[in-house]
């Protein structure tokens, strides 16, 4: 459900990030993948081949998140996002796995 809401550019009421002008249901739902896939020190990633935080930071390093994220947008776009989103997904879907020590979920070597 997540990456189906990625293109949704319903804004929310209110900004729901600190120093953000706005923010989308799109959005929100990039927030809660980014999260969901990266370990519990917050510095690396369980899934690779999407676009996350680290992509944002390559691409513009010096920017604050909410200007990198909506630069990518501009040049890429949302179904961009969600395309590479959806495709590990279903590539993955089969060895995507919870981590209850790391609180997020991973790719099992062991499911594939």
């Amino acid at each position: 459900m997540l990456i189906a809401c990625l293109t949704d550019e319903t804004r929310t009421k209110q900004p729901i990030e600190d120093y953000w002008p706005v923010t989308t249901v799109g959005d929100i739902a990039f927030f809660y993948l980014d999260d969901l896939f990266t370990d519990s020190t917050w510095e690396h990633y369980t899934i690779s081949g999407v676009v996350n935080w680290k992509v944002l930071q390559a691409d513009y390093p010096n920017a604050p998140a909410w200007e990198a994220w909506y630069r990518f947008l501009k040049k890429h776009g949302r179904r961009y996002v969600q395309n590479s989103w959806s495709s590990k997904w279903k590539e993955d879907q089969s060895s995507i796995v919870w981590d209850p020590k790391e609180q997020c979920f991973k790719i099992s070597l062991r499911a594939k």
